[in-house]
């Protein structure tokens, strides 16, 4: 991944702000839709998302955060009414959403923060795995987001489309997410990011053919669906292979650059994201019960060995020269006595 620059902090600061604009505006708006209290389903949906976000938030989005630990403790009245969500959070403070995500256009960009809040949990995730023993599975979290989008995601045709390609299980995903968290690794974790990634690029595709269909256009060739597509092959050469296919390490590398802020990152030396793909991908989960922390990458471990055996040569080495040197001393001696 390419370093940090100027309008990349202002870019992800944005993103950092509109979905947090989105998750307020959700709690706000989407959560009662009748004056009644939500259902036993609802009630669990919510509690298990509040859950999630209360552990896969980054700073930048402490106030997600805060509302969601607020709700949760106060969570049997808060299912009750809207006006009891409203007073667990903090006064609204951001109205709008920044003009990349809104595209000027007044109210817009709920949707496009919301998703910026669905990838940063995803990397999220694999952040709080890495420094937790209390692990999530990625089966769970991506049922807790299909749950989510049932029940709170107003949008009828999003939600309906979202929900039949979940439940069908596009893009390997019953293959690629699993259900035992203590038995997972990173290379597990990161599988979740990239299913989502797939599942938002093939949104940006439908709705690119949905907009060239009702243009009355001819439908979008090849190369304007791969311009749909995000990474564009400009952002992140190194994601996009001759082929048409893409390289996931490089793929997971962008988006955590881009969905978690830099100084956060347990998962990488802090002064080169470039290494990170190569480094957490050596990383594996060996016991349950042991902290990552203290495991070491696999070529520290090969270092360690050929440091090892180096010693060893050389120990052996001087032994020999010892050895050689002590029997010429002594012949040279016996000559000596000889000749006298």
């Amino acid at each position: 991944a390419p370093k940090e620059t100027m309008k990349d902090f202002f870019d992800k600061n944005n993103m950092f702000s509109d979905a947090s604009a989105s998750f307020d505006y959700a709690l706000r708006n989407s959560i009662f839709l009748t004056n009644n209290a939500l259902t036993e389903a609802e009630q669990s949906t919510l509690k298990s998302w509040l859950g999630l976000i209360e552990k896969t938030m980054p700073q930048p989005m402490k106030s997600g955060h805060d509302h969601a630990s607020s709700l949760l403790h106060d969570f049997d009245n808060v299912v009750q009414s809207e006006e009891n969500i409203l007073k667990n959070i903090e006064p609204k403070q951001n109205d709008e959403w920044s003009h990349g995500c809104s595209k000027g256009k007044d109210g817009a960009g709920y949707t496009c923060g919301l998703w910026s809040l669905f990838h940063v949990m995803t990397i999220g995730f694999v952040e709080w795995n890495v420094g937790s023993h209390d692990r999530i599975s990625s089966e769970s979290v991506s049922e807790i987001l299909r749950d989510y989008i049932e029940h709170f995601f107003t949008c009828d045709e999003c939600r309906r489309n979202f929900l039949e390609m979940y439940d069908k299980g596009r893009f390997n995903r019953e293959e690629r997410l699993t259900t035992d968290a203590s038995g997972e690794t990173i290379e597990d974790w990161k599988q979740l990011s990239l299913w989502l990634w797939e599942v938002h690029n093939d949104v940006n595709v439908r709705l690119l053919q949905e907009d060239f269909n009702v243009k009355k256009f001819k439908p979008p060739s090849i190369v304007q669906e791969q311009n749909a597509r995000w990474p564009h092959s400009t952002e992140c050469p190194k994601c996009w292979l001759d082929g048409g296919g893409w390289d996931e390490n490089q793929v997971f590398l962008f988006l955590t650059f881009h969905y978690w802020p830099k100084e956060e990152l347990l998962t990488k030396p802090k002064e080169e994201l470039t290494t990170i793909d190569a480094k957490r991908l050596a990383v594996k989960t060996v016991r349950k019960d042991e902290e990552l922390s203290k495991l070491r990458p696999i070529e520290g471990r090969q270092n360690d060995t050929i440091s090892i055996f180096y010693g060893v040569a050389l120990s052996s080495l001087v032994v020999v020269l010892i050895v050689i040197i002590s029997r010429r001393k002594s012949r040279a001696k016996h000559q000596r006595q000889k000749s006298s």
